[in-house]
């Protein structure tokens, strides 16, 4: 079986880090069983076919967009990559690129099934995190915004909405769709053409987080773990933020570490709106001397820091599936998360971590403070979660899963 991925990473780099890094787990646990060719945009000015030993790759120029798809010129040319491949199978890795839009409009056929990484209208809905839009702009305006617009947080609502509205009439005109949660499914069920094939999928997660040693308590410490991906509100670290301030009042050498921001960006004239306002906030609540800025990460250095910490929170109004609580939970640490999105969905069979309300900081502090303190509400749920990923993001599960969907896939003509 050929199955072609149109994804958003070039596996043959090696390099695994932020968004869509456990697409490397996914090739990995599925290229002995089929004739996988991953094809993804990059700096080049012309197709380019590199053969691995276990996958092939094709990089295809980042094409400029007219009404959301490349020219017609360009589209002929992934069109010209599909022919010479020849496919039994076309994997779309994700509905809000323009790799949908080329099958919504007909430039791509055969048996394809769209992959929903993420979806921009509850990003949209939920953008500001409950912040203030007008007193966010009165604190968070910074250089960045006057020389480069694409960091304006009111461009990016904006694109949010449009990618939206795109995203759903891909979704109108699909055939088969892959999906990793029930909430991700209940939120296409209102969208989704009549006809439409839904595929429960497996998420893997990348084998450092397997390997890795578990977690165990630390005494004297009061660390937390989070990270960030996008530098939105909708991601809902300032309400981490306003806990941590509150918990200081009991633990002064109380710290927060956090992923995926730069310390580059801390510099004021290179400042992200919401970076400006995270920092605002932090010395206006006096935990600013309490946070670490981690950077970017690759998989062992996260599962470096997550063993050296107390506790993690993923605190984002909005998650499809959330790799991150995934990872955590393989390593074993304790995790209190937003009652938002897919999260609650890792606790359907059985509760792995304790959730809070996305707005209510008081409440994510206050379970917190129960994971830290409380070992046997800890234990217990430190013992389900090992279980339970087990079950949602082994190896073989997450391969049989995705087999059984090409397979499924094969028999339509």
């Amino acid at each position: 079986m050929k199955v072609l991925w149109f994804s958003n990473c070039e596996l043959g780099n090696n390099v695994s880090k932020g968004s869509g890094s456990w697409l490397f787990a996914m090739c990995r646990i599925i290229c002995n069983s089929v004739e996988l060719i991953n094809a993804t945009l990059s700096n080049v000015d012309q197709v380019v076919y590199n053969k691995y030993d276990t996958f092939s790759e094709v990089l295809i120029p980042k094409f400029k967009l007219k009404d959301g798809i490349p020219e017609e010129k360009n589209t002929k040319v992934i069109q010209e990559v599909i022919e010479t491949i020849n496919p039994d199978i076309i994997h779309i890795w994700g509905i809000e690129g323009f790799w949908g839009l080329l099958y919504a409009k007909g430039f791509i056929k055969g048996r394809v099934i769209l992959e929903i990484q993420g979806l921009m209208g509850p990003c949209y809905e939920s953008f500001w995190g409950g912040i203030n839009p007008k007193m966010f702009a009165l604190r968070s305006r910074c250089l960045r915004e006057f020389l480069y617009s694409g960091s304006r947080l009111y461009k990016n609502r904006k694109v949010f909405m449009e990618r939206s509205k795109q995203s759903e009439y891909v979704l109108s005109t699909c055939r088969a769709v892959s999906t990793q949660s029930r909430w991700v499914r209940n939120q296409i069920k209102f969208v989704i053409g009549e006809g439409c094939k839904v595929y429960n999928t497996l998420r893997p997660i990348r084998q450092e987080f397997w390997d890795a040693e578990q977690w165990k308590s630390h005494d004297n410490s009061y660390k937390i773990f989070t990270s960030l991906s996008y530098y939105m509100p909708f991601k809902g670290l300032h309400i981490l933020i306003k806990a941590l301030s509150l918990l200081k009042h009991n633990h002064n050498n109380v710290v927060l570490e956090i992923a995926g921001i730069e310390k580059k960006d801390l510099i004021w004239y290179r400042q992200f709106p919401y970076i400006k306002y995270l920092i605002k906030l932090a010395k206006k609540l006096d935990v600013y001397n309490n946070i670490s800025f981690v950077g970017r990460l690759n998989a062992s250095e996260i599962v470096k820091h997550l063993r050296e910490s107390d506790v993690f929170v993923n605190p984002s109004f909005v998650e499809s599936y959330s790799a991150t609580t995934a990872e955590a939970m393989a390593v074993g640490i304790p995790i209190v998360a937003a009652y938002a999105g897919a999260m609650p969905d890792f606790s359907a069979n059985q509760a792995v971590a304790l959730y809070y309300s996305p707005m209510d900081y008081v409440d994510c502090a206050a379970k917190i403070t129960v994971m830290m303190e409380n070992s046997t509400i800890r234990n217990e749920l430190i013992l389900n979660s090992k279980n339970e990923i087990k079950n949602i993001c082994g190896s073989d599960r997450v391969r049989e899963a995705q087999l059984g969907i090409y397979y499924d896939m094969m028999k339509e003509e």
